[in-house]
């Protein structure tokens, strides 16, 4: 049976993607769980902020994900656009700002 170009490079495309999801699994499992988790029901929970869980984990008994999404390779959450991250970012400085200005009245009040 010969395979056209287009099938092999889609074949080849489908096998990176999935290399690269595993690669990213086994790096999220090291950071947040010191451990590779392999359980039948690994994946990337919602419920527990998006972290890495398998039904080893203790947050396994508050997940709500359908059974249908454990059959999937684990997929990453979206990552945060750059708005999100510099809305976070701004808000921070704000607070600091804050805490400094009542700090500072906080003194003059004292000193007289």
């Amino acid at each position: 049976m010969i395979t056209s170009v287009a099938q092999l490079l889609q074949r080849h495309s489908e096998q990176r993607a999935r290399n690269v999801a595993l690669a990213r699994w086994r790096i999220d499992c090291a950071r947040y769980r010191g451990r590779l988790l392999t359980g039948k029901q690994r994946h990337y929970c919602p419920t527990a902020l998006w972290l890495p869980v398998d039904e080893t984990c203790i947050e396994s008994r508050e997940c709500t994900c359908e059974l249908t999404e454990f059959e999937r390779l684990p997929q990453r959450p979206p990552e945060p656009s750059m708005g999100e991250t510099v809305g976070w970012a701004l808000i921070l400085i704000m607070v600091a700002l804050a805490v400094v200005i009542t700090v500072i009245q906080w003194h003059h009040l004292r000193d007289g």
